[in-house]
């Protein structure tokens, strides 16, 4: 059970928050992002996507309409900024079809296509996106990494040393209590015996 919470999908346009039909397009976008259990940070300006990208080194997608930027040099160098946290995080740009005859070859040649803003439907680009999410994140992650992760993300449940049933051992006491309060629950969740853990990560023993 992987959740995608953790790796916002960032959605720039320029005309956000101005009530246009585009701007409900966008809208609806977000809202079956959100359905999906995506997290959505949104951003109006060149200087909001920076921000955005400066802050959030997690990013899991990046939904970019290129007017937010002026000219096609500083969209390449937001996108350069984003290839920077990782030469495979997927970036789309957000267009009208009309426009495609304009687009730059740079543009085209450093981003993973384009979703078309009057006819992709809301549920088709957020379903897309899901799945662009779900390759980008599955390559970040070492074998044994992985299976730690997906171990944890499950909710297993057991019973060995020092997770002591999740952590619920230490509950019982005033000190205990505090200790599992200190210590994030995904260490004391992640007691899981080295053979399973092999098994889940398909390495040998």
């Amino acid at each position: 059970m992987e959740h995608y919470e953790s790796y916002p999908v960032l959605v720039a346009h320029h005309e956000l928050g101005t009530g246009s039909t585009v701007d409900r397009a966008v809208t609806d976008l977000v809202e079956a992002l959100e359905a999906r259990h995506l997290t959505v940070t949104l951003a109006k300006s060149a200087a909001d996507v920076g921000f955005t990208i400066s802050r959030n080194p997690g990013i899991g997608a990046a939904l970019l309409d290129p007017e937010v930027f002026e000219g096609p040099e500083a969209f390449l160098g937001a996108v350069d900024h984003l290839h920077r946290l990782n030469d495979k995080l997927p970036v789309l740009t957000l267009r009208e079809r009309a426009e495609i005859e304009d687009v730059p070859l740079a543009v085209a040649e450093n981003t993973q296509g384009a979703f078309w803003i009057y006819e992709d439907t809301a549920s088709f680009v957020a379903g897309r996106t899901e799945q662009l999410v779900a390759e980008y994140t599955a390559q970040l992650f070492s074998p044994f990494f992985g299976a730690l992760k997906r171990y944890v993300d499950d909710y297993n449940w057991t019973w060995c040393c020092p997770g002591h049933n999740g952590g619920m051992f230490y509950r019982k006491t005033p000190l205990g209590k505090i200790f599992f309060d200190f210590v994030p629950p995904g260490a004391l969740r992640r007691d899981e015996p080295a053979r399973a853990l092999q098994r889940n990560a398909r390495v040998p023993a």
